[in-house]
């Protein structure tokens, strides 16, 4: 009995420990990191965005605290841009400035890393950019507002070749976003495409708003994007949202009538407690009478 007792034992142990020995390299085993990589041209600089996610339970998350590193040019030469930390929308960015790839020649490579992590694998994404033109001039004649774009992109000797047939379209910055302006246009033979911008948008207290023209996806040029800053939207006069007579406001500035109600019911409470406390002494002073 005993002996088949010891057999048991040793045999339960000896499953238990090949099967620790077959989970733990799963237990230790990286998750495969998914990368987006995207670059916007605003203005003269260049906006890199990178997004992580990996597959979990068969959906794709966004995952935040990845370390990633940006680089340009070709894999042989590279230039280190900077670092970045993924956020909670496993969103990673990078602004870099003209200055930093000048001395390259289009099209641009830029590149993102995602290395030496404890829990995912290693990932790099690249992207090329071939380096395009958008101006924009805000023009107002006989009290209407006209936008102006012109698109071009680089020829193969350097020069400025007006694109056709480019999507460009309208936006105005708001507090949380972009706020778009009409439908998107195309431009024509000469690069160029005209807007005629509308006068009842609200601005900040002086009426100033930020125009912004932008090139989304496009299969030369990519993302490009420009702003100005113009007086073009209705002033608006902010006023201080507790300074009126509200009941959601401060003591100092209550209603009126809610003032009168609330000093009318005490007065009224307090006058009935007085009356029974002359009452009781007036009861008190006959019972001594009696």
């Amino acid at each position: 009995m005993y002996l088949l007792v010891l057999v048991l034992c040793f045999f339960n142990q000896g499953f238990a420990q090949a099967e620790g020995e077959d989970q733990s390299p799963e237990a230790n085993e990286k998750l495969s990191l998914r990368m987006s990589f995207d670059v916007y041209k605003i203005n003269d600089d260049y906006k890199l965005v990178a997004k992580a996610r990996v597959k979990i339970n068969n959906r794709y998350q966004f995952i935040s605290d990845v370390n990633v590193d940006f680089y340009t040019g070709e894999s042989d030469a590279q230039i280190h841009l900077g670092k970045g930390v993924t956020n909670e929308k496993g969103e990673a960015s990078l602004i870099v400035k003209s200055n930093q790839i000048s001395a390259q020649t289009t099209p641009y490579a830029f590149s993102v890393l995602a290395q030496n992590n404890s829990k995912y694998d290693d990932e790099e994404k690249s992207v090329m950019v071939n380096s395009g033109q958008l101006k924009m001039d805000l023009m107002e004649e006989d009290s209407v507002k006209t936008v102006k774009l012109f698109v071009g992109a680089l020829d193969s000797t350097g020069q400025v070749v007006p694109m056709e047939d480019a999507s460009c379209q309208l936006y105005v910055k708001r507090l949380f976003g972009k706020l778009p302006v009409g439908d998107a246009e195309s431009t024509d033979e000469e690069g160029q495409v005209t807007f005629e911008f509308p006068g009842d948008i609200p601005g900040d207290e002086k009426g100033n708003i930020t125009i912004i023209a932008s090139i989304a996806e496009n299969e030369v040029i990519g993302n490009i994007e420009t702003n100005q800053i113009m007086a073009w939207g209705q002033p608006i006069t902010e006023e201080y949202f507790f300074s009126k007579r509200e009941l959601w406001s401060a003591r100092a500035n209550s209603p009126i009538s809610l003032i009168i109600i609330v000093n009318a019911v005490l007065i009224g409470v307090w006058g009935v407690i007085f009356y029974i406390f002359l009452e009781i002494n007036r009861i008190h002073k006959i019972g001594k009478i009696s």
